[in-house]
């Protein structure tokens, strides 16, 4: 059994605990993980206080924080499909291995999508990992020509 709530700063803590495991799995370079989680940790503080950044998490009856998702919002220039420019940007999506498989990550993302509606949000875009792709396929989610390019 498990509650679904929306988070409150003292959760930030395991949420970026949560981030720091998911990149982990696919970043195999070497990082100061300490350092970005205290970076991580005020950045979200500050972005939660100004309300363009929201999370949930999924908690069992004791208490304990099994999964999180999370959702920013950002602008771009206007595009044909999205002339406000206005977007979701999902992440933190993380369940404990042993919680997997039980509908908790797609509670997270409808709760994530449905505060994004409800801000007058009409696109949301994420990064998808291979084993969350078919979870966020079954929303509507679809490949994008995105690229990327560090400077």
């Amino acid at each position: 059994m498990y509650n679904i709530r929306k988070a409150d700063p003292k959760d930030l803590p395991v949420i970026v605990d949560y981030r720091i495991i998911m990149f982990q799995t696919f970043i195999k370079q070497s990082y100061d993980w300490e350092t970005i989680r205290e970076f991580e940790i005020k950045f979200f503080q500050e972005k939660m206080r100004d309300n363009r950044f929201a999370a949930w998490v999924a908690e069992t009856a004791d208490g304990a924080i099994i999964a999180t998702a999370a959702v920013s919002f950002y602008e771009t220039a206007p595009k044909p499909w999205n002339l406000e420019s206005r977007y979701a940007f999902i992440s933190s999506m993380y369940t404990e291995p042993q919680y997997r498989r039980r509908g908790i990550g797609g509670r997270l993302l409808q709760e994530a999508l449905d505060y994004s509606r409800s801000r007058g949000i009409t696109h949301a875009t994420l990064h998808a990992s291979q084993s969350g792709k078919s979870l966020y396929e079954s929303f509507g989610f679809k490949d994008t020509n995105e690229m990327r390019l560090s400077l």
